[in-house]
């Protein structure tokens, strides 16, 4: 005989409990994500993907800006949480951000 069917069994059991896990652990960070409520002080921005630019709107502000996204400063004192809606006219593109921190 070759093999143990032990090692087949954790081989198999193991990464399936890992799977599980992640998934519950996905499901509910997604979940508490989607159901934020912003506050009054909050900055809302609506970010629509276009074929070959980004348009950024900030609603509250009445400005307008093309492919680059501005967010500002808080402290740990008074944080300005900022809330964003993805929407997209034409394309289907992924969109990810660049974090420069000065301190």
């Amino acid at each position: 005989m070759y093999g143990s069917n032990q090692i087949e069994l954790a081989w198999t059991v193991i990464p399936l409990l890992t799977v599980f896990v992640l998934f519950l652990v996905t499901t509910r960070t997604i979940k508490v994500v989607q159901q934020a409520v912003p506050s009054a002080e909050a900055l809302l921005v609506t970010i629509i993907g276009h074929q070959w630019w980004w348009e950024i709107r900030y609603p509250a502000l009445g400005i307008v800006t093309a492919n680059e996204w501005h967010v500002p400063v808080s402290d740990q004192t008074q944080p300005m949480p900022t809330f964003l809606k993805l929407q997209s006219v034409d394309v289907a593109h992924s969109f990810w951000l660049c974090v420069i921190s000065v301190c």
